[in-house]
């Protein structure tokens, strides 16, 4: 959840986020009016993503619409583009004055323009990816109809209609816009790259939250923790200590762009089950930019699980020792014994979620031959009953090489042509990056996912947790 500011000055807004982004994705859609080219609507992402990443996203993305023959209309263009993050401002101060350049085409802006409204939490675009993951927000350039109405008056939705396609339908997919019923030219997505992983409280009032922030952010933000104690005479909750502290005063772990904040706090009051523990990362620019708020009970280092078999062993190893030793093994092992936990602590948890698994890799029991040629190498054979689909996995604390990758994916491709459903599945302890991305033949599960897997079976959502490994 995030509660911004309600007035923020875009440039004042940008001035803290824009320099997390790699690029802006920009999506258009236009019209022609007499001899111009107006626009409809155009949406702009800043993303993690690089310039080449999004060049061929677009040409997929246009290759496709070619094929569906929107390409070849005569009187609508879907453009695309990719620009550089510092030149955003420019482009939006163009808007303002009422024209906009993409490609080769000179734009107009619909009426109203002349207008940027602060939204505050985004929510008229599909949140997917990184737009879901973190917080976004939104800003709105006003216009005095609505899209479909603009289309509509210039009888444009037969175009549509003719290829077989809803108008609605191509801004959900194409766009990424829930709907064209709202009046505005455009808007300017912002996620800012912060997000609460988790919250653990391990006895008396000690606490410990784990964060994941861009690191261009993190000089800038702080971390508020709270505890509020149930009253029984207001039946609420009121709180009893609050502290703030600059994110970076906390440990810290960089990653590739981001940097893993490790904060530690005591309070001075024991904890008990029914207290809440509140955490908000703020900003003095934008206000609460993230908050999580979680029962003491809930977050107990040893409680009691209706699951049986989760009951059982997390009094041998919790789910937080779990969950520190497939995120961060090397601080508990010597870095000589660092891969084999992490792979263990894989092991562990598929079983946890229900799959029928052999660990082989630190045993050197994982390398397949036929005849005398080596097929591939694996460090854990695991079953999904109610499937019966085998994954060939590999562990291993960085991002694997192609090497490490085909290996499993050649013990995958051997059983398939026997006719054993396997699939091949890279476990990565720190972020995949670039890897999880173009990974060949390969699913990979990083950091990020191993997370979320943890949070889930938190919750006993084993089902769900479950998911993450088959890609259901």
């Amino acid at each position: 959840m995030t509660r911004m500011r309600r007035r923020i000055d875009f440039k004042d807004y940008y001035a803290l986020v824009g320099r997390s982004y790699r690029s802006v994705d920009v999506r258009a859609l236009l019209a022609r009016k007499d001899s111009d080219w107006v626009n409809c609507i155009v949406v702009f992402y800043p993303t993690l993503r690089d310039e080449n990443f999004l060049a061929q996203e677009h040409k997929s993305r246009a290759d496709m619409l070619d094929e569906l023959g929107i390409m070849d209309l005569a009187n609508i263009k879907f453009v695309q583009e990719t620009i550089k993050p510092d030149t955003l401002p420019n482009v939006v101060d163009e808007m303002l004055k009422g024209s906009l350049s993409l490609l080769n085409y000179s734009i107009k802006m619909r009426d109203g323009y002349e207008k940027l409204d602060f939204y505050g939490e985004e929510r008229d675009t599909i949140r997917h990816g990184e737009y879901g993951e973190y917080p976004t927000s939104g800003y709105y350039l006003g216009s005095r109809d609505t899209p479909n109405v603009f289309l509509y008056e210039l009888n444009l939705e037969d175009e549509f209609l003719a290829l077989g396609l809803d108008m609605e339908e191509f801004a959900k997919d194409w766009l990424g816009v829930r709907n064209l019923n709202n009046k505005f030219n455009s808007i300017v997505v912002l996620p800012v790259y912060a997000s609460l992983l988790g919250i653990k409280h391990s006895g008396d009032g000690e606490v410990n939250l784990q964060l994941k922030v861009h690191k261009v952010l993190v000089p800038s933000l702080n971390l508020i923790v709270k505890i509020r104690r149930y009253d029984p005479r207001t039946q609420g909750h009121r709180p009893i200590e609050t502290y703030p502290q600059a994110l970076a005063s906390f440990s810290t772990e960089p990653q590739n762009d981001f940097t893993y904040v490790n904060a530690h706090h005591e309070f001075a009051t024991s904890l008990n089950e029914n207290d809440l523990i509140d955490a908000m990362v703020t900003s003095r620019i934008l206000g609460v930019v993230t908050e999580r708020s979680v029962n003491v009970r809930d977050i107990f280092l040893y409680r009691p699980f209706k699951d049986i078999f989760l009951h059982v062993s997390t009094r041998f190893v919790s789910l937080v020792h779990l969950e520190e030793y497939l995120i961060n093994p090397v601080s508990k092992a010597r870095s000589s014994k660092a891969n084999d936990l992490f792979e263990r602590a894989v092991a562990w948890l598929m079983s946890l979620l229900g799959f029928r698994q052999i660990e082989i890799g630190d045993l050197e029991l994982g390398v397949l031959r036929e005849d005398k040629y080596e097929i591939g190498e694996a460090d854990i054979l695991a079953e999904d009953i109610a499937t019966r689909r085998v994954y060939v996995i590999s562990c291993s604390l960085k991002p694997p090489g192609a090497d490490k990758l085909d290996k499993i994916a050649n013990i995958s491709s051997f059983f398939k042509d026997r006719g054993v459903m396997t699939e091949a599945l890279a476990l990565v302890s720190e972020e995949a990056g670039e890897v999880k991305r173009d990974a060949r033949r390969v699913r990979v599960l990083d950091r990020e996912d191993l997370t979320k897997a943890m949070q889930l079976l938190n919750r006993e959502s084993i089902d769900e947790a479950k998911k993450i490994f088959t890609g259901a």
